[in-house]
C-alpha cells in the first residue's frame, strides 16, 4: 500500500500534468477559437480564466495569504 506522501505526491504530479496539458492547448489557440462561444458555453480563454483564478485563491488559502488576495471579478459579457 502506497504511503500518504506518496499518494500526495501522485495528486500533485497529476495535477501539474493536468495544468500543463490545459495550459498548451490554450496557447495552441488563435485568438478566434479561444474567445467564440458554442451555444452560450464558456469560452476557451473564459474556461483559462477561471482555472487560474481558482488555483491562485487555492493556493492563497493552502498559504495563509487568502486575506491579502484582491481577485478581480471577470466582467459579465451579454
Amino acid at each position: 500500500m502506497a504511503s500518504h506522501d506518496d499518494r500526495m505526491g501522485g495528486i500533485g504530479d497529476a495535477f501539474a500534468q493536468a495544468n500543463q496539458l490545459l495550459i498548451g492547448r490554450l496557447q495552441a489557440l488563435d485568438d478566434g477559437a479561444a474567445t467564440r462561444s458554442s451555444g452560450g458555453a464558456w469560452t476557451p480563454a473564459q474556461i483559462g480564466l477561471h482555472v487560474a483564478l481558482t488555483n491562485e485563491f487555492l493556493s492563497a488559502v493552502l498559504s495563509g495569504q487568502v486575506e491579502q488576495m484582491n481577485v478581480p471579478r471577470p466582467r459579465r459579457v451579454h
